[in-house]
């Protein structure tokens, strides 16, 4: 079997995620050659000529990328393969050019296995080397930082300008290679380089010998040296802002501390199930198991009777309908956000009857009216302050805008200020995290009244003593009245599960909230 692979080790090291991968299977590097010719303005024309085996499967494609991080360019690009040079295109036989900050290339090739084909890369990279006072350093990568493949001899050969005068002579960051000199160069070589071993060559040359100026590149890196503390302080200012924006809000709209033992535990009956879990928070909060507590309360107050579908001959796990009763009696007094849950069980009913499971997914996938209605007889019900609420908004939205303002902010640094360095990127950081901040602030704020706040604490009260007795039986009369509370709470499950047992037998009117409360949305 063929496989197409694409290369992205030949020549250059990879990402840090890729250190940890195997070497490529039937792929290596019997020679891997670089030649360096430093000319008297800086730059460095460079051949890198490889001669790769192809083993034990089909290649049909090889790449290298050359950063141009360090440089002013990489210009005067060809590619050859097996000593012929290549053209420009997106078919066998030849290269694709990518340009931009790095240099790639692309050889496509006819699929090959056990054969060796050479690859030779030739480019100009200007302003190579740096200038401090009169000394004129070069620092390059001969071998790639990471590559899945093993080498089998490595040589590096560097040439000098003739009127250039050497103050250090070259060598490599790594032991094993051996320099000689050959003429007009020197040359370096090591046998049996391991996998994703890399190699980097220092050499330093009399500036005043040589017809340089500092390049571009270096002139950006000190220039972004020099404001990278502006940056950091400009971004220790945005966060201080932020932090400042939060504080003066929390003074601003300071409470002070209730005793929770002066706190007694909400009665049964004093709010519906639904609103007294949904204000637990200090802020209201509505989910899918209000919707399920607001169905238990209605089966409870007997607006809907749950009733055991027999069939003859049936077997297994009963089956249970859902019936009005009394909803349309004057009697009946329903919420809006009950209203909600009637309506629509009364949208897909037949005959009066929808089957329990129908029922359960109908009524939580109202989710959106049924929290504009609950949360509307919150603020009726003057559990809410407006101007808590306002503010709570506010710091949401700004924390939303401040948010896309960074992320604008990054993009543009990143691409069109980039020569400033990274320093610059501390800016949208901060942004980014003072616009965190307000989002989860605006969202955690407590917008509960003084009277909600107190209600809250009640219910939370109650809420704590069901939650300490929930793995122990409840009576009957104890789960029919506090249920829908456990329910909206997320104890329904284990109430049920530890209640079931102590139920008188033939108590089927309960039976059935097994089925409501191991409902997906029963438990959070």
């Amino acid at each position: 079997m063929k496989f197409r692979v694409l290369l992205c080790v030949a020549l250059l090291g990879w990402p840090s995620i890729v250190a940890a991968q195997a070497p490529t299977r039937g792929l290596r590097a019997e020679r891997f050659e670089v030649t360096l010719s430093v000319l008297p303005d800086g730059s460095i024309d460079v051949t890198e000529t490889v001669a790769f085996r192809f083993t034990r499967k089909t290649f049909s494609e090889v790449e290298r990328v050359i950063p141009g991080r360090r440089t002013d360019g990489l210009i005067d690009v060809t590619a050859s393969m097996d000593g012929q040079v290549l053209s420009e295109g997106r078919n066998r036989g030849q290269i694709r050019i990518r340009r931009g900050r790095d240099l790639r290339v692309i050889w496509r090739f006819a699929d090959t296995i056990d054969r060796t084909h050479t690859f030779t890369l030739q480019y100009r990279a200007m302003g190579a080397l740096t200038r401090t006072n009169n000394r004129a350093r070069l620092d390059w990568q001969v071998l790639p930082a990471r590559h899945r493949y093993e080498i089998g001899l490595a040589r590096v050969v560097i040439h000098a300008p003739a009127s250039a005068t050497r103050l250090e002579l070259p060598h490599l960051n790594r032991d094993g290679w051996t320099f000689r000199a050959g003429g007009d160069a020197w040359v370096a070589e090591k046998q049996n380089v391991r996998v994703h071993e890399s190699a980097q060559l220092t050499e330093v040359f009399d500036a005043t010998t040589m017809a340089m100026a500092p390049p571009t590149w270096q002139g950006q890196a000190e220039r972004a040296a020099d404001l990278a503390p502006a940056f950091v302080v400009a971004a220790i200012i945005l966060l201080v802002s932020g932090v400042g924006v939060v504080g003066m809000m929390a003074v601003r709209y300071h409470r002070p501390a209730i005793d929770r033992a002066t706190i007694l535990p909400a009665e049964a009956g004093s709010a519906p199930a639904a609103i007294a879990t949904a204000v637990r928070h200090g802020r209201v909060r509505v989910g899918l198991p209000q919707v399920l507590a607001t169905f238990v309360e209605l089966a409870s107050r007997g607006v809907l009777r749950i009733k055991e579908a027999r069939t003859e001959g049936a077997k297994g796990k009963p089956q249970f309908q859902v019936v009005v009763v009394n909803a349309g009696s004057s009697a009946v007094k329903l919420r809006p956000h009950e209203q909600v849950v009637m309506d629509v069980l009364w949208l897909h009913m037949k005959h009066g009857v929808l089957d329990l499971k129908e029922a359960l997914r109908r009524v939580t996938g109202v989710m959106g009216p049924f929290k504009a209605a609950l949360v509307q007889e919150v603020k009726d019900t003057g559990l809410v302050d407006a101007e808590r609420t306002w503010a709570s908004r506010g710091l949401s939205a700004s924390g939303g805008f401040v948010m896309a303002l960074a992320l604008v902010a990054a993009v543009l640094f990143a691409t069109w200020l980039a020569p400033l360095g990274g320093a610059l990127l501390l800016i949208p950081a901060a942004l980014g995290v003072v616009g965190l901040l307000f989002i989860i602030v605006g969202q955690s704020f407590p917008t509960l009244s003084a009277h909600g706040l107190v209600q809250s604490e009640r219910w939370a009260a109650r809420l704590a003593l069901l939650r300490a007795s929930a793995k122990t039986p409840w009576p009957v009369a104890d789960v029919e009245t506090w249920l829908p509370v456990a329910v909206g709470a997320g104890l329904g499950p284990a109430v049920v599960k530890h209640s079931a047992g102590s139920w008188p037998a033939g108590e089927a009117t309960l039976t059935w909230l097994q089925e409501v409360v191991s409902h997906p949305s029963g438990a959070r």
